[in-house]
């Protein structure tokens, strides 16, 4: 009976690195720097990667219309941080 409460612990802990790495690997593509800030104030993991995998679809969606030239969104440059700053906090 040990040997299974340990088995599920290492299996929730696994499953926890999981959320925690892909939390960090899709906050840093989508330029997010406090991810655990977010996941502070979803409650958890998966609800932190939920929202993350969320703004990616919406993300894509307008890389796509930008890339069909549907839409044009304007470059952004090192001197323009204001955006980026808001989309952090």
């Amino acid at each position: 009976e040990i040997s299974v409460e340990k088995a599920q612990l290492d299996l929730l802990k696994e499953h926890r690195d999981f959320l925690r790495q892909s939390i960090d690997d899709m906050g840093q593509h989508l330029g997010l720097d406090d991810q655990e800030r977010l996941i502070q104030a979803s409650g958890n993991e998966f609800r932190a990667l939920k929202i993350l995998l969320s703004m990616y679809r919406r993300i894509r969606i307008v890389a796509r219309f930008q890339d069909d030239r549907k839409v044009l969104l304007p470059k952004q440059n090192s001197e323009n941080t204001s955006e980026t700053d808001t989309l952090n906090r």
